[in-house]
């Protein structure tokens, strides 16, 4: 039924209750003009309508970007502390556009509706043409607005491109940080009883006097510095010819049950002594001494045996070896800081001592790099040794030595909880030593003594007795005027009396005290002539 069918039916009900005759009349003529200015605005309206087609796909894709341009509005997601988004802001995010999308789908649905009513409405015609048009008007708003939502799509995957970016790159840089501070060397510190040591001693190398010490009888593991005996040893032996640098060590299989700094010996390799005595004396290898010890006494507790004469040998009275590397074992190794000073005195009689402990590094077996633990070698002006120690049981120990103004010191730091602390303490302790002592030249190498010797014999004669070495005391500053020295010497001997053989002792004073002793000896030979014959005399 069509609208103006529908109308003239209302109309006539009503007219119909009216008792006025000619009521009906007027109403039904009204009436009757009503439905033509009605008919003409329904075709005033389809004809708007259908010159506004045209303009619907921009009208449409204004609204879209006015939508998308409140979604975009919508203020940015707060960002964590490593540069990233938080989590609850992202998912209320996703909420608002899912809810958008629903707004734009009921917006369709109620436009495609009213379109269908005003189709109704017009002619066969006009309704296939608008139809037709209005699909296509359709198809490109979908495709316009299809285009829209995904440039809204590309810009939203753009942001969270960036957001992604920046929220890498917070992880990246946090997890920077963290591997920074994993990466950063710990400071690893024992439990050795004390803020800074728990013995020490500084002396001069030369005559043994003592500049500093503090409990330096006390008996503490000394880690490393046993190497200083393994080494001493070794050195000694080479010098007598029993061994030779250049020969060629198999290396055994105790090896690789040696744990701590190692050189990387494989069981059955073969390796040079010289190679061996660098890695243990420079970078302070367990298995090289390891192997030292077994190539020169055959076994480790053979040589543990020879480590322990020699220190009876040298007074060192309070020293018990129990291995020739210094790890930590069910019994072990005990020494004093004043041992320790006197080991490194011994050593230091021996060239080849700082020849090798001065190495800041050194390549064994041709291409293996190995580097010196004793970190004073580039940082202390005059240092050149000794050696570097460290266990659980011990904590960290260092003996140094160093030469300045012809006065060389020997400083033992054992039990230090720190490896920093151990260098800085010996720092300090030798600086206070050559700031407060110098040494002060005595006599020179083969300096008469003024000391006559009678030579008795046939043809009696006298000798003049001199100096054997140069000698020098350490003293106080400003106490060079104490200084005093006396010969301790018979007055005559039986011929024959080699030159440069001892005759007596020398002692240096330091005001009432001996400072230094030094030995005597003949300044030329005296020998027994023969006497002559009655036949030689004739003649």
């Amino acid at each position: 039924m069509r609208h103006d069918q529908v109308v003239t039916t209302a109309l006539e009900s009503r007219s119909s209750n009216n008792p006025l005759p000619g009521a009906s009349l007027s109403r039904t003529a009204r009436l009757r003009t009503s439905l033509r200015w009605g008919g003409a605005r329904a075709l005033a309206y389809l004809v708007c309508l259908f010159l506004a087609l045209p303009f619907l796909p921009t009208l449409a894709v204004a609204g879209l970007g006015h939508i998308n341009d409140r979604t975009t509005s919508a203020p940015a997601a707060p960002q964590s502390e490593n540069g990233g988004t938080t989590k609850k802001k992202t998912t209320t995010k996703k909420k608002t556009t899912k809810k958008s999308t629903t707004k734009k789908s009921t917006t369709k649905k109620s436009s495609s509706k009213k379109s269908t009513t005003k189709k109704s409405t017009t002619k066969k015609s006009t309704s296939k043409k608008s139809t037709s048009k209005k699909s296509t008007a359709k198809k490109s708003t979908a495709k316009k607005s299809t285009g829209k939502k995904s440039t809204a799509k590309k810009s939203s995957s753009k942001k969270a491109k960036v957001s992604s970016k920046k929220s890498s790159r917070g992880k990246a840089a946090k997890s920077k940080s963290k591997r920074s501070t994993r990466g950063a060397r710990k400071v690893r510190s024992v439990n050795t009883g004390a803020t800074d040591y728990a013995a020490a001693i500084v002396v001069d190398a030369e005559s043994g006097a003592v500049l500093y010490e503090r409990a330096a009888d006390l008996q503490r593991s000394p880690a490393s510095l046993t190497k200083m005996m393994t080494e001493l040893l070794t050195i000694e032996a080479i010098e007598r010819g029993e061994v030779a640098l250049t020969d060629t060590v198999i290396v055994p299989y105790d090896v690789a049950y040696v744990g701590g700094t190692r050189a990387r010996l494989a069981p059955g390799e073969r390796i040079s002594l010289d190679d061996l005595l660098n890695a243990m004396a420079i970078a302070s290898a367990n298995d090289a001494a390891l192997t030292i010890a077994i190539y020169l006494a055959g076994s480790e507790s053979g040589f543990v045996g020879r480590m322990n004469r020699r220190a009876e040998e040298l007074g060192m009275s309070r020293t018990r070896y129990q291995n020739p590397h210094g790890l930590d074992r069910d019994l072990p190794t005990l020494t004093t800081a004043r041992d320790q000073a006197i080991l490194a005195q011994t050593l230091l009689r021996h060239e080849a001592t700082l020849q090798i402990s001065s190495k800041v590094s050194e390549t064994i077996r041709g291409k293996q790099v190995v580097r010196n633990t004793n970190r004073l070698l580039t940082q202390y002006p005059g240092c050149d040794g000794l050696k570097t120690g460290f266990t659980s049981r011990a904590g960290y120990c260092l003996c140094t030595t160093a030469e300045r103004e012809d006065m060389r010191l020997v400083s033992v730091v054992l039990g230090s909880p720190t490896s920093s602390r151990r260098f800085n303490e010996s720092t300090r302790l030798l600086d206070d030593a050559f700031t407060r002592y110098e040494r002060v030249k005595v006599l020179g190498k083969g300096e008469d003594l003024g000391h006559l010797l009678r030579v008795t014999g046939p043809n009696p004669v006298e000798v003049p007795l001199v100096s054997e070495s140069e000698v020098g005391v350490v003293v106080r500053s400003g106490q060079g005027a104490q200084i005093r020295y006396r010969v301790d010497a018979p007055l005559s001997a039986e011929a024959p009396v080699p030159a440069g053989a001892p005759i007596g002792t020398i002692e240096v004073l330091v005001g009432d005290s001996v400072a230094v002793r030094a030995a005597a000896v003949a300044s030329r030979s005296t020998f027994l002539q023969r006497g002559l014959t009655v036949t030689e005399s004739t003649r």
